[in-house]
C-alpha cells in the first residue's frame, strides 16, 4: 500500500514535468527550424557578398589596366607630337 501511495505521489509530480518537457521539446524543434532557415539565408547572403567582392576586384583590376593604358597612350601621343614638330623643319630641307 505504501508503494502505491508513493507511486501516486511521484506520478503526480512527474506528470506536469513530462508535459513541460514535451512542450519545451516542441518549442525547441520550432526554434531549430527557424534557426536553420536563418542560417540558410545568411549563407546565401554571404555567397552573394563573396560574388560581389570578386566582381569588384575584377572591375578594379580592369580600371587600373585602362588607366595604365590611357597613361601610356598619352605618353605616346606626346612623343609623336614632339617627333612631328621636330620633323616639321626637315620638310623644308628635303624640298631644297
Amino acid at each position: 500500500v505504501r508503494a502505491m501511495v508513493t507511486y501516486d505521489r511521484v506520478a503526480k509530480l512527474i506528470e506536469p514535468k513530462k508535459a513541460a518537457l514535451a512542450k519545451a521539446e516542441s518549442e525547441l524543434s520550432a526554434v531549430q527550424e527557424e534557426l536553420a532557415k536563418k542560417q540558410e539565408s545568411l549563407r546565401q547572403v554571404l555567397a552573394r557578398v563573396a560574388e560581389l567582392k570578386a566582381t569588384l576586384q575584377a572591375t578594379e583590376r580592369r580600371k587600373q589596366e585602362l588607366e595604365d593604358q590611357a597613361m601610356q597612350t598619352k605618353v605616346q601621343l606626346r612623343r609623336a607630337e614632339q617627333l612631328i614638330g621636330g620633323l616639321g623643319g626637315e620638310a623644308v630641307r628635303w624640298r631644297a
